[in-house]
């Protein structure tokens, strides 16, 4: 799995980054497909500080990560926009890292996401 994340938007007009843009690619074996692959299951998305504090967490279920489901240039994409809980993204700016969890629906199996998307969140004042 790679996972790339965008900068966070304000889209509540409170001067505090909201909304993070996710692109995930999953690729089977890659001697075998070389290109990203489609595949039924579930997201789970989790956004933690340099600290180690849980500052969001996401649970995409296998309809609405099919409705993710996109092609571009680079192949077979899921698309996600991450939604910080109104309570929790007034903060000061600071790095977090993001990282992502692939559920399967057929085997259960799991596939965790290689490193992490390093983003900005809350605001400097």
């Amino acid at each position: 799995m790679m996972l790339s994340a965008g900068v966070a938007s304000d889209t509540d007009g409170n001067n505090y980054p909201d909304t993070i843009p996710v692109v995930v690619y999953l690729f089977g074996d890659t001697r075998r497909y070389a290109l990203p692959i489609k595949a039924k299951g579930s997201f789970e998305f989790f956004l933690d500080g340099l600290d180690g504090e849980r500052l969001g967490h996401w649970i995409f279920p296998p309809g609405e990560t099919a409705e993710a489901l996109g092609e571009s240039e680079a192949g077979a994409n899921y698309r996600f926009m991450l939604r910080m809980d109104p309570r929790r993204e007034r903060m000061p700016s600071r790095p977090a890292s993001l990282r992502a969890i692939f559920t399967v629906d057929a085997s259960n199996e799991r596939v965790f996401s290689t490193g992490t998307a390093t983003i900005r969140v809350g605001a400097g004042r």
